[in-house]
């Protein structure tokens, strides 16, 4: 099948993916302003944000299957109108159980947009090297989602943070009105739902699939949840950042991540990937071991992060593209699976975040080393797989 690399389905997959990352990561740098202006203890945001991760990985699941059984045209339709009535509502909130629906919304209705849009760019794409080549760009999108979502946020901020989410309350709607229009010429192959579990079963039966699933759900917990999400705590201990600064911050963290992205793609052939995998892997160790003992030091602080982005920034796409790569039947469950690891583990990480008593500074160091050691354990086990 001849390979379309600019057709409209994989430029739709690509704004899907980010635009339901902005919409996801628009709340995190607002954690604090909100809980001011509602009045409430900043935990009860962090649960918000769990409830919505949480949300978030059963609509990847949930609406994935249902854009198998009955398209993608009406299912995303659906889902984006649901995230559409989350933006309105957390826009106009005063009341903590209000921003609580809002975020039940939000993530119900954006967790399918990525794994919808990836199995998009799968039905139109028949060829490993390049399925390997569009995740990675898909991986681009969904690491810029932060940086835009930041600067929406803070720069909103400054006037009203409610503002933020009319901005992407317009843009989700312009990606309705886009979407509905390119998936008209869609020719997917819809499935009986007696067939689910087969494709369920698909995924889960391949220990590639399983593993590098549960380590892209780990590599971007690490860098969207908990760099992203503490990065201005952990630098403010040392020197107060004004908006520019903090963005300079965060467009370089995703500036290394992007190399790391570039790097994977460079050795994306080598035969001996699964040990280039633990040497990254360690890699990781050291810059959690340096952002340990550099509390006091600002650019330490700032070197650690870099290298931490750098090597989650070379995983994930590699994780990723190596657990699509033998998916043959079902790519819409593959997709969701994959999406559903991310942002489980992410509201995992924000309820212990929310209930332990632990400062920002001490839960992002006590992530980095949990991280670590389940990255570790993967990187083991799949030490002698041989990728196709």
């Amino acid at each position: 099948m001849k390979i379309i690399q600019s057709s409209p389905f994989n430029l739709l997959a690509y704004g899907l993916s980010l635009i339901s990352y902005m919409t996801l990561m628009l709340s995190i740098p607002l954690i604090d302003t909100i809980a001011d202006s509602l009045q409430v203890h900043v935990s009860q945001i962090h649960l918000g944000m769990s409830l919505l991760f949480f949300l978030f990985s059963l609509s990847a699941i949930l609406f994935s299957i249902l854009s198998d059984i009955f398209g993608a045209y009406t299912t995303l339709k659906f889902a984006q109108i649901t995230s559409l009535f989350g933006l309105l509502l957390l826009a106009n909130t005063h009341d903590i159980t209000v921003f609580y629906l809002g975020c039940t919304l939000i993530g119900a209705g954006t967790g399918c947009y990525s794994p919808i849009g990836r199995a998009l760019l799968l039905r139109h794409t028949n060829n490993p090297k390049a399925i390997k080549i569009f995740t990675s760009k898909i991986s681009i999108c969904v690491i810029l989602a932060p940086i835009l979502a930041s600067i929406l946020a803070r720069g909103m901020a400054f006037f009203d943070w409610r503002y933020a989410y009319y901005c992407m309350f317009i843009i989700e709607l312009t990606l309705l009105i886009v979407s509905q229009i390119i998936l008209k010429n869609d020719r997917q192959q819809l499935l009986l739902i007696r067939n689910i579990k087969k494709t369920l079963w698909h995924c889960l039966s391949q220990k590639s699939f399983i593993l590098n699933t549960l380590s892209t759900g780990v590599g971007y917990a690490v860098f969207m949840q908990t760099i992203m999400g503490n990065v201005h705590s952990i630098l403010s201990q040392t020197r107060m950042l004004n908006y520019n600064e903090m963005n300079e911050i965060i467009l370089g963290l995703s500036a290394v991540y992007i190399i790391g992205i570039f790097t994977f793609r460079k050795l994306i052939n080598l035969d001996n990937l699964p040990l280039v995998r633990l040497l990254f892997v360690a890699t990781f160790l050291c810059g959690s071991g340096l952002l340990f003992y550099s509390e006091t030091h600002f650019l330490l602080s700032v070197i650690a992060l870099y290298i931490i982005s750098f090597t989650i920034g070379f995983l994930n796409p590699m994780s990723s593209s190596y657990a699509m790569a033998n998916i043959k039947l079902g790519q819409g469950m593959a997709s969701a699976l994959l999406t559903f690891s991310f942002a489980f583990v992410s509201s995992l990480y924000s309820l212990a975040q929310a209930n332990l008593m632990l400062s920002n500074e001490a839960f992002t160091l006590s992530a980095m080393f949990a991280s670590f050691f389940f990255l570790l354990f993967i990187a083991i086990s799949l030490v002698r797989y041989k990728f196709n």
